[in-house]
């Protein structure tokens, strides 16, 4: 993974909380981005590149990705799953946060360990599409698009043993222990018993967060 390599990690995540706090006042996507170019004038360039390709019929996903190195690698695989979940100002304000609490972590000494960080990006993209209602073998094979993990071939093998086999989440993760930690394992098996994976996954992404990057969760 590389983070933005054309701005600090700081600045990244103020952009990222622009462009959410503009989304949720439902400005549309054209003018958002004029206006964080109007705004971070050292990006002008690359904010408009993105601009000009939305303009011209290309969703924020491919603009964001065609124009790599802006944004940290996990930012447009974050931005599709919004887009498609109907929730692009919770991407985008999710991608702030990690982008933020990354840099407020980092030092000449220590940084995050920055494919823990891509392996919890792959499940706020999953708890995203859960929570829009789509199923969970459509989530999944939309991850293993978007992933940029070590986790990547992981989650193919778990699609492939769900179609093929009729196991349960839970029994096909705990087969991949150096992917998934015993936490995991243990809040998506209470989420199968209660038939509430949705709210499972969320309670996931919460631990990861704080696990990686110490966010703590809206609700603490």
């Amino acid at each position: 993974m590389n983070f933005g390599k054309k701005m600090r990690l700081r600045e990244e995540a103020g952009i990222l909380r622009q462009f959410s706090i503009l989304k949720k006042a439902d400005v549309p996507t054209l003018d958002a981005l004029r206006i964080l170019g109007d705004t971070y004038r050292n990006l002008a360039d690359e904010l408009k590149a993105i601009h000009d390709m939305v303009r011209n019929g290309k969703s924020l996903y491919v603009s964001m990705r065609t124009e790599d190195g802006t944004f940290s690698s996990f930012v447009p695989g974050m931005v599709f799953v919004g887009e498609m979940a109907g929730v692009l100002d919770e991407a985008l304000s999710d991608c702030s946060e990690i982008v933020q609490a990354t840099s407020d972590l980092t030092n000449i000494f220590w940084s995050p360990n920055e494919d823990e960080i891509l392996r919890m990006t792959d499940f706020a993209m999953m708890a995203m599409l859960l929570n829009s209602g789509l199923s969970f073998m459509t989530c999944l094979k939309i991850v293993t698009e978007m992933s940029k993990s070590t986790n990547q071939k992981t989650w193919v093998a778990v699609e492939k043993m769900l179609a093929e086999t009729g196991t349960s989440v839970m029994e096909a993760m705990v087969k991949f222990p150096e992917s998934f930690p015993n936490a995991v394992i243990a809040m998506v098996k209470t989420g199968q018993i209660s038939n509430s994976t949705v709210h499972a996954f969320n309670r996931i992404v919460d631990y990861l967060k704080f696990d990686v990057l110490q966010i703590t969760p809206p609700c603490v």
